[in-house]
């Protein structure tokens, strides 16, 4: 009667370790699958925040009028509502979130207009990308960028979620004595190292948190 036991259990405890395993190899299956989904979902945001920095109806030097700025928020409120669901609390995460982005975008919008894109186009650099599990129905997409642009005048941007564009000219091309950025057509690259923090809602993947950095790394004038 005991080995009968001892067997019963070794039984059940051997189908529980298998049940497990294989619970955890499909969840893994599951996760690969859904790869492609989220990284389309990072994708799709950063180049909505790209999109966002083009086609501003204002003048350099000058605020953005009500209506340009209005326009401008409601463009921010349609892209975070399509990509975004609630946030992280500050203790599960060092980055920033919804309330966050809207402050710095306030912030931004507030600013005299001193840079306005005509172009700005992104290129994930597919051999700096990684996602990987970070909980259940959880996961972090990480990777670099180039994005490559055309503006006018000298100031910041908000490609990752706060104005920070490092034009970098000199004194005498910024004063206007050597060249007029506001009537100068200038190119560069700016580039962009992002990580976002995502979740599986509803059956799709939305962000919940973003951290990152960026800065330009080359730019000069475009013959017109």
């Amino acid at each position: 009667m005991f080995w009968k036991k001892v067997n019963r259990g070794l039984v059940l405890g051997a189908a529980l370790l298998l049940f497990l395993v294989g619970f955890i190899v499909l969840k893994e299956v599951q996760f690969k699958k859904e790869t492609p989904l989220i990284m389309e979902r990072a994708e799709s945001y950063l180049s909505g925040l790209c999109d966002l920095q083009c086609g501003v109806s204002g003048t350099l030097g000058e605020p953005l009028s009500a209506q340009a700025y209005s326009a401008q928020k409601e463009k921010l409120n349609s892209l975070l509502k399509e990509n975004w669901y609630g946030e992280l609390s500050s203790d599960e995460y060092d980055g920033f979130g919804l309330s966050e982005l809207y402050a710095n975008y306030e912030s931004y919008l507030s600013e005299k207009v001193t840079v306005l894109f005509s172009k700005a186009e992104l290129h994930l650099q597919e051999d700096r990308v990684s996602v990987y599990k970070d909980g259940p129905d959880r996961a972090k997409a990480s990777f670099s960028a180039e994005i490559k642009t055309e503006y006018r005048g000298v100031g910041n941007a908000f490609f990752y979620g706060d104005s920070n564009y490092g034009a970098s000219y000199d004194d005498e091309a910024v004063s206007g004595s050597k060249t007029d950025p506001a009537s100068t057509l200038y190119s560069g690259v700016y580039v962009l190292n992002m990580t976002l923090e995502m979740q599986r809602v509803g059956g799709k993947w939305k962000i919940v948190g973003a951290s990152g950095y960026g800065y330009e790394s080359t730019s000069s004038e475009k013959g017109e």
